[in-house]
C-alpha cells in the first residue's frame, strides 16, 4: 500500500511539474507573441516616418552620420526651422526621455509650428485618450504637458497651415472622431473632460508640400546620410 501511495505521490509530482513547465512555456510563448506585436507596431511606426524605414537602427548603421543628440537639440532645431524636419522629430523621438519631450514641447510652442506638425504630435500622444479623461494624470505622465500645450494653442492662436500638408496615410477625421467620442462619453456621464476635442486644429486642411527631410530622426538624435 505504501508503495502505491509513493507511486501516486511521485506521479502527482511529475504531473504538476509537467503542468508548471507547460505554464512556463505558455508564458514564454505569450512573451514572444507580445514581443512580435511590439516589433510589428514599431515597424509600422517606422514605416509611417518615411526614410527611416530603411534605417531601423540609425545609431548602428554605417550609412549614417550622427548629427545632433538630445542634448542641445532645441538650439539646433532653432536654426533648422524646417517643418518637415520638425514633423519627423515629433514622430521619431522617444517620448519616454525628458530631453525628447522638452524638444517636442519647444517645437509645439513655436509661432511657426505647422498644423501638420501639431496633429502628428496629437497622434503620437494619443490625444483622444485625454479627451476621455475627467481627471488630470500625475506628474509621471510626460505626454500630458504636451497635450496641454496643443490644447491651449488650439483655443487661442492656433497653428499655421500653409507650409506643410499631411502625409497620405494621416487620418485627420478619424482622430477628430475619437476625440469627440471621448468628450461625449464623459459628458453623458455628467463629467467634464480635461481636454476638449481640438476642432479648430483638426477641422483645418493644411496645404503645402508633403513632409520630407534630408535628415533621419532616431529615438535619441538626428542623423544624415554619409
Amino acid at each position: 500500500m505504501q508503495d502505491v501511495i509513493l507511486i501516486l505521490v511521485l506521479g502527482a509530482g511529475v504531473y504538476f511539474g509537467y503542468m508548471r513547465m507547460l505554464r512556463r512555456t505558455h508564458r514564454i510563448e505569450q512573451a514572444q507573441e507580445e514581443f512580435e506585436r511590439m516589433h510589428e507596431e514599431l515597424v509600422e511606426k517606422v514605416a509611417r516616418m518615411g526614410d527611416l524605414a530603411t534605417y531601423p537602427n540609425p545609431a548602428a548603421d554605417a550609412r549614417l552620420r550622427f548629427v545632433q543628440g538630445l542634448d542641445g537639440l532645441t538650439d539646433w532645431l532653432a536654426i533648422q526651422r524646417d517643418p518637415g524636419l520638425w514633423r519627423a522629430v515629433v514622430t521619431g523621438l522617444d517620448y519616454g526621455r525628458r530631453e525628447a519631450t522638452d524638444a517636442i514641447a519647444w517645437i509645439l510652442q513655436q509661432p511657426d509650428c505647422e498644423n501638420a506638425v501639431a496633429t502628428a504630435a496629437m497622434q503620437m500622444l494619443r490625444y483622444d485618450v485625454y479627451c476621455g479623461m475627467d481627471t488630470e494624470p500625475g506628474p509621471q505622465d510626460r505626454a500630458f504637458p504636451l497635450v496641454r500645450i496643443i490644447a491651449e494653442r488650439n483655443a487661442t492662436t492656433g497653428f499655421d497651415s500653409e507650409k506643410l500638408s499631411d502625409p497620405p496615410d494621416f487620418e485627420r477625421a478619424a482622430l477628430l472622431t475619437a476625440c469627440r467620442a471621448g468628450n461625449a462619453q464623459l459628458k453623458a456621464a455628467g463629467s467634464v473632460p480635461i481636454i476638449l476635442a481640438p476642432l479648430a486644429t483638426l477641422l483645418v486642411k493644411p496645404i503645402g508640400p508633403k513632409p520630407t527631410t534630408p535628415y533621419i530622426v532616431g529615438e535619441i538624435g538626428i542623423y544624415e546620410r554619409r
